[in-house]
This record gives C-alpha cells, structure tokens and sequence, in this order.
C-alpha cells in the first residue's frame, strides 16, 4: 500500500515536472521572440523619426531625445511626425483615406 502510494506520488511529481519544463521553455521561446519583434519595432521607429529629422532639417535638441521619446511618449512622438509629414494648411484630414487627406 505504500508503495503504491510512494509510486504514485512519483507519477504525479515527474508528471508536473514535465509540464513545467515544457511550460517554461515555451514560455521563454514566447519572451524571446517578443522581445525581438519590440527591438525591431522600436528600431524602425527611430530610424523612421530620424529619417523625417534629416528630410525636413529639424534640429535634434538633446542627444537620445528620439530614442526616450519613443519609449516614453510612442503617441506623442507618432503625432508628431505626422504633424511634419502632412500639409494640413493645403489638404484637409480624413483618416480613411489612401494618404490620410481628402
């Protein structure tokens, strides 16, 4: 009878073991490539906001303001490249639209 339960014990031990193993190796396969689409994503930010600082010779003020910027304040930053790229003077907004203008 002790045995049976000792056997037991032991079946519902490794049987838990594996499914954490298998539960955190996925799981850190899941972080990692999170974290690699969220380096790629925050790259192509900066490379796009420096891109529209050089086509429209906007100073930079502090040195790294693009990357706090887009880390901290991603809408504000997204706003403001829009307000640089788009003629709101000539063309008025619509947002459902090829171009974003009417």
């Amino acid at each position: 009878n002790a045995l049976l339960m000792f056997l037991a014990a032991r079946a519902f031990y490794l049987h838990l073991h594996h499914i954490f193993r298998v539960f955190f190796y996925s799981s850190i396969l899941v972080l990692i490539i999170d974290a690699i689409v969220v380096a790629y994503f925050y790259i192509i930010l900066i490379r796009t906001r420096r891109r529209i600082r050089y086509d429209f010779n906007i100073p930079v003020d502090r040195f790294g303001e693009d990357v706090l910027l887009s880390i901290f304040c991603l809408p504000c930053m997204i706003n403001q490249m829009g307000q640089h790229t788009g003629d709101y003077d000539t063309y008025v907004a619509n947002c459902c639209s090829n171009t974003g203008f009417s």
